[in-house]
């Protein structure tokens, strides 16, 4: 557990971990304040004393984390438990306020991968892959067997389940780092589109792995949307041609409503608590082919 006799004096940056690029700008903006960056892997690597270090020489007042591969892990969260500073942590599941002290936002990932499902439908794409990668039986909060019932439910060809995820897939490999597997995605990408029932669309764990499923149909002559739709998920602001539809969701508000009570906090206060539901929503681009037209 990270153990700290340091405590913020004179703020002068927020740590962010795992954030887009208009996120940061964003803290930047709102905070004056300056926003040291990194990885979610570069903060699991951190011992206590270099974190604390870090923390120290840059009078870090608050931590702003985008959770991807860090929940789960009971260091990471006795980590954040026991930072000397406010937490907000952003992309998470409710339930994962039960092991979290601090504040965030939280949306429910299961019920927008099924609005993901039901928007391809509606634009008549019957045979849908899924692109992610599998950790602990499970992906976005859904389990195999609740997948397969979800996409009964929104009327799809579940034949196969066509569920391709690389098998270099493992626990020392952060889902966030998807081009650590381009090769394995140029393949299984290459295998779908030879299936007797080739499926007229592709539901891509992130807008990361969409970017890399774009670079391997462009070196396999596959055409987007003519050939296979491609819809992303959430997770980052890339931007690709043909546009990509995908889903997404605003930190803004409850972020800014943080900085504000970070820049007013007295020595040795305490913040509100914050948990809050975010809602997200569908950004319609050229990626999918509408199919009943």
């Amino acid at each position: 557990m990270f153990q700290s006799n340091y405590l913020p004096v004179n703020i002068q940056s927020i740590l962010a971990v795992n954030l887009r690029s208009y996120t940061l700008r964003l803290i930047a903006e709102d905070s004056k304040l300056k926003v040291i960056s990194i990885s979610d892997a570069e903060f699991n690597s951190l011992t206590d004393e270099s974190l604390n270090l870090l923390m120290h020489e840059h009078k870090v007042g608050a931590v702003i984390i985008y959770v991807s591969g860090l929940m789960g892990s009971e260091d990471c969260c006795d980590t954040l438990n026991s930072l000397p500073v406010p937490v907000y942590v952003t992309m998470a599941n409710k339930s994962d306020f039960k092991y979290i002290h601090g504040s965030g936002c939280y949306t429910s990932l299961p019920q927008w991968w099924k609005e993901s499902l039901k928007y391809l439908h509606k634009m008549g794409h019957r045979r849908i892959a899924s692109f992610v990668p599998l950790r602990c039986g499970s992906f976005h909060g859904i389990q195999y067997d609740d997948y397969i019932e979800m996409l009964a439910e929104c009327a799809v060809d579940n034949r196969d389940c066509y569920i391709f995820r690389p098998s270099l897939i493992n626990s020392k490999l952060q889902e966030h780092t998807p081009s650590a597997y381009y090769k394995e995605i140029r393949n299984e990408l290459k295998r779908m589109m030879e299936l007797p029932q080739v499926p007229t669309a592709l539901l891509c764990y992130s807008n990361q792995w969409a970017e890399l499923v774009y670079k391997a149909a462009g070196e396999l002559n596959i055409s987007i949307p003519d050939q296979l739709s491609v819809m992303g998920f959430v997770s980052s602001g890339v931007e690709l041609t043909p546009g990509l539809t995908t889903v997404d969701i605003d930190t803004a508000l409850p972020i800014r409503e943080f900085i504000r009570q970070v820049k007013a906090l007295p020595m040795g206060g305490k913040i509100r608590r914050m948990v809050t539901p975010i809602p997200m929503y569908m950004i319609e681009k050229e990626s999918v082919k509408n199919l009943n037209l």
